[in-house]
C-alpha cells in the first residue's frame, strides 16, 4: 500500500482525503507583506509549488508499488514461493510505520522541503538497490528503504498541498487540494504497477528499467520542489523531538477498534492487489501478461481514488453503509472469477472491491477522527493508521502462507468470506447498529454460499 489510500488529515484541520501520517497544524508562513505587487508573484510561486508537489506525491507513491507486476518475474528467475513475494512486499510496511511514528511529524518543525525531499531520495536509493542488487535480502531492504520514503511522504506532502494551495488561492475552498492530494496518493499506487507493467511487456530489461525510469523521474521532481516556495515557519527553539504518540481515550475505544478494524480490512484488500494478484492472474486465470498485471492493479487502485474523490461531501456514515455493499459485491465477483476462471469477471470485481475498499477506509477514518480530541487528534490517527498498516502486510503474509498448501483459489475464497465479515461487523458498530442498506451484501453473501456449497 499502500500502499496504498486512502485518506487522512495531515493536518489538525485538513479535510479527509488521502492516507497520510497524522501531524499538527501547520504555521503558515506569509505570501507577502501585504502588498498587491510582492502577493502576485508569492500566489503564482506558490501555484507552480503546488503541481510540482503533487507531480513528486503521485509519483513517490508509485514507485511504491512499482514491482507489483514484476513480482512473478522475480518468482520466475529465483524460483519464489509465494510466501516469499509475500514477505517481500509486507516488510515495506515495517518501514512506512517506522518512519511515520518516528519521522512522519517532524515537517511541522522542520518545514515540508526539508522532509520531503530526502523522502524523494529515499525512493531514488531504493531504485538503486533493486537494480544493483536483485536477491531476496536486496528487494526487502530496497522495499523497507520505500516504506521508509512512503512513511515520511504522506503526512508531509499532503499538508504541503493543502498550505500552497491555501496562499495560490487564498479565496478558494481546499477542495482541489483535497482532491490532488488524492489522486496523488492512491492513483499514485495505481499509476506505478501500470507503468512498470507496460515497460516489462514491451521494453527491455523489465528488472531494470522500470526503476531507472521513476529513479530519474524522481530526482528531477526532487530538485523541482527545492525551488518551491517554502510554507512552515521554523520554529525557534525547535520543540524538542519526540517520536509520534499513540492514545486513543477510554470512552471512544469501541467506535475507534472498529474503525480500526474496517479500514484493517480495506488495506488488506489493496494489498492483494499489490503481492499476490499477479502470480493469481498468472497461475489460476492463465493470464501471464505484465502489462494486464499492472493494468489490473491500476483498475483496483484507481476506482477507489475516484470514490473518494466522487464523495468527497458525503458524511462517514452515508459512506459506510454504501461502501460494505460495494466492497462485498466486488469480493465476490473476485471470488467468483478464480473458481470459474473468468478474467473479465476478475478484473471488474477488483475495481468494485477497489471503489468499496476505497469508501469503507474514508468513513472509518471520519469515525476515528470523530472520537478523537482536539487536543490528540494525531495520537489517536497513529493508532489508527498503525492498524490500517498491519491489515497492509499480515493478511497478505497469511495468504502467502495459505497458497503453499492450499489452492489459490480456495485461499481467496476464505480470504473474501472473513474480509467480508470483518467489515460488515465493524460497520454495523460504527453505524450504530442499524440494518445497512444490505441488498447488494446479501446477494455478495448467497454468491458465496453457493460458491461453499459446490466447491468447498
Amino acid at each position: 500500500m499502500s500502499e496504498s489510500d486512502l485518506a487522512a488529515p495531515a493536518s489538525s484541520g485538513h479535510a479527509v482525503s488521502t492516507v497520510s501520517a497524522p501531524a499538527s497544524k501547520p504555521s503558515l508562513s506569509p505570501a507577502g507583506d501585504g502588498g498587491q505587487p510582492r502577493q502576485r508573484p508569492a500566489r503564482r510561486a506558490h501555484h507552480v509549488g503546488f503541481w510540482v508537489t503533487a507531480a513528486a506525491f503521485l509519483v513517490n507513491m508509485g514507485f511504491s508499488a512499482v514491482p507489483t507486476p514484476l513480482y512473478v518475474l522475480y518468482q520466475q528467475r529465483d524460483h519464489f514461493s509465494n510466501l516469499m513475494i509475500t514477505v517481500v512486499y509486507a516488510v515495506y510496511a515495517v518501514g512506512v510505520i517506522g518512519s511515520l511514528f518516528l519521522a512522519g511529524h517532524l515537517s511541522d518543525w522542520t518545514g515540508r522541503r526539508l522532509i520531503f525531499v530526502p523522502a524523494l531520495a529515499a525512493n531514488v536509493a531504493s531504485a538503486v538497490i533493486f537494480i544493483f542488487e536483485p536477491s531476496l535480502a536486496g528487494l526487502i531492504v530496497a522495499r523497507i528503504v520505500s516504506g521508509i520514503s512512503v512513511g515520511l511522504t504522506t503526512a508531509t506532502a499532503t499538508s504541503y498541498l493543502a498550505e500552497l494551495h491555501a496562499t495560490a488561492r487564498p479565496q478558494a475552498t481546499g477542495r482541489r487540494a483535497e482532491v490532488v492530494a488524492t489522486a496523488s496518493n492512491l492513483g499514485g499506487i495505481g499509476f506505478g504497477p501500470l507503468v512498470a507493467g507496460l515497460l516489462a511487456q514491451f521494453a527491455p530489461a523489465p528488472l531494470r528499467l522500470p526503476y531507472i525510469v521513476f529513479a530519474v523521474a524522481l530526482l528531477v521532481l526532487a530538485l523541482a520542489v527545492t525551488l518551491s516556495p517554502e510554507t512552515v515557519r521554523h520554529l525557534n527553539p525547535r520543540p524538542r523531538y519526540r517520536p509520534q504518540r499513540i492514545a486513543v481515550p477510554t470512552h471512544a475505544r469501541g467506535t475507534f477498534f472498529a474503525a480500526t478494524f474496517a479500514a484493517m480490512a480495506a488495506f488488506a484488500v489493496y494489498g492483494v492487489f499489490n503481492s499476490l494478484a499477479p502470480s493469481f492472474l498468472a497461475g489460476t486465470l492463465h493470464q501471464s501478461s505484465h502489462a494486464v498485471a499492472g493494468a489490473v492493479a491500476f483498475a483496483a487502485f484507481a476506482a477507489g481514488a475516484l470514490a473518494q474523490i466522487a464523495q468527497a461531501r458525503v458524511p462517514g456514515r452515508a459512506l459506510l453503509r454504501r461502501g460494505t455493499p460495494t466492497i462485498v459485491v466486488g469480493l465476490a465477483l473476485l471470488a467468483g472469477a478464480m473458481w470459474a476462471s473468468d478474467m473479465a469477471m476478475f478484473v471488474i470485481g477488483g475495481v468494485i472491491a477497489g471503489a468499496g475498499a476505497g469508501m469503507v477506509f474514508k468513513g472509518s477514518l471520519a469515525a476515528a477522527t470523530s472520537v478523537a480530541p482536539e487536543g490528540a487528534r494525531a495520537e489517536v490517527l497513529a493508532g489508527f493508521f498503525l492498524g490500517a498498516y498491519v491489515g497492509l502486510s499480515i493478511p497478505v503474509v497469511g495468504l502467502g502462507v495459505a497458497t503453499t498448501y492450499v489452492p489459490a483459489r480456495y485461499v481467496m475464497l476464505a480470504f473474501v468470506v472473513l474480509v467480508a465479515g470483518a467489515i460488515a461487523a465493524s460497520v454495523r458498530v460504527l453505524t450504530g447498529g442499524h440494518r445497512l442498506p444490505d441488498r447488494g451484501k446479501r446477494r455478495g453473501a448467497a454468491f458465496l454460499r453457493l460458491l461453499a456449497r459446490r466447491h468447498v
